[in-house]
């Protein structure tokens, strides 16, 4: 695409997010599947600022599975099919790492868990944001959610989504298998229960 071309896609697109929060500076687009649209970011928004969240990926396929998202998410109805889902995009993730002009911070739901503020600094000093305390009672906010996470940010930060598949470790088999064989499990320890 000609750069001419390309700045109209991130006009309709800034147009498009700005629309559904008119007055904002910052958008939030958390989409479970934008990591596939990465490179087309890169090229149309270059200062975009990207936060990888990753947590085990056992507990992603079974929230995932839960939640039974329809739509362009037809892995999600089926745990083997989900499990490679979930590796590709751990790879594709190491790819736009190594490739994207953007910067891509990395955020592990443990580390949320065991050290809130430390990355809560991280998080804003990614994004160029001063220290805000509003940002650590984020669920106290009442802005709108457009997401099946709608409950959770309700919440302050707890550990409940975290070792939550082992309770469904025969049931998970399908998914677990998948995600062995892709070496997508490596690096992640059984939690202590």
């Amino acid at each position: 695409m000609e750069a001419p071309a390309l700045d109209a896609a991130a006009a309709a697109y800034l147009s498009a997010v700005h629309a559904m929060a008119p007055g904002r500076t910052r958008i939030v687009d958390k989409l479970p599947g934008n990591y596939m649209y990465l490179g087309l970011v890169g090229l149309l928004l270059p200062a975009a600022r990207i936060i990888h969240c990753v947590r085990d990926p056992r507990d992603i396929g079974l929230s995932i599975y839960t939640f039974r998202f329809h739509g362009s998410h037809g892995y999600a109805h089926d745990l083997g099919d989900l499990g490679w889902t979930i590796a590709q995009s751990n790879r594709l993730m190491a790819h736009w790492r190594h490739v994207l002009p953007n910067p891509i911070l990395t955020v592990c739901l443990d580390d949320r868990m065991t050290d809130f503020e430390r990355t809560l600094s991280r998080v804003l000093k990614h994004l160029d944001l001063p220290p805000d305390p509003n940002c650590a009672r984020f669920h106290e906010s009442s802005s709108p959610v457009r997401t099946v996470s709608r409950t959770q940010v309700r919440r302050p930060v707890n550990a409940r989504g975290l070792g939550r598949w082992l309770t469904y470790t025969q049931e998970l088999t399908p998914l677990i298998a998948e995600l062995e064989q892709a070496g997508a499990l490596t690096g992640w320890r059984r939690p202590r229960r």
